[in-house]
């Protein structure tokens, strides 16, 4: 599906362009695991390809479904949830990125680590910054030294921190 706006609402369209779900949303995302998030007013919350919400719009912001879960926030912090709208983990992030290889970054009072998919840490809270995993390795920036490396998911830096500034791996 293609997200399409009109005047200052969006919906979706299919790939010949006939309408599929109705262009009467504030705000959407791609669909991601078979759910879009959408905004409705102020608040977030999920829709499946048929338009019909799965996930009611109850949420301050939300993020795309990784691995089965996403992040939305919620008096000003980022929760875990399932599919089914069920909170894996408390609100108590100030950042986060989407799932990726089991991991998420998430940052608490400036300080970056990885939570697994029940929301526990898994790598320390300890970085300036921290990329999502790819291919094993994410990019994390040094808090004493401000450079970037890379660490593999067991914390390991694999690759020392030298850089000004980095992407992801890709392909290798």
């Amino acid at each position: 599906l293609i997200a399409v706006c009109k005047g200052k609402k969006w919906g979706f369209v299919d790939k010949d362009g006939k309408g599929v779900i109705a262009i009467n949303y504030d705000e959407v995302q791609n669909f991601s695991q078979g759910l879009s998030a959408v905004r409705v007013g102020e608040k977030w919350g999920y829709i499946d390809k048929k338009g019909r919400f799965k996930i009611e719009p109850t949420y301050e912001d939300a993020l795309g479904f990784t691995e089965n879960l996403a992040f939305v926030r919620m008096y000003g912090k980022w929760a875990i949830i399932d599919k089914k709208g069920r909170q894996i983990a408390h609100p108590q992030f100030d950042k986060a990125e989407s799932f990726a290889e089991g991991l998420a970054s998430v940052a608490i009072d400036g300080k970056y680590g990885y939570v697994d998919k029940k929301g526990k840490v898994a790598i320390t809270l300890r970085y300036k910054s921290a990329h999502s995993f790819v291919g094993g390795r994410a990019a994390v920036r040094m808090a004493d030294s401000k450079k970037w490396g890379f660490i593999d998911a067991k914390d390991g830096l694999v690759v020392t921190d030298i850089y000004d500034e980095v992407v992801n791996y890709s392909e290798g």
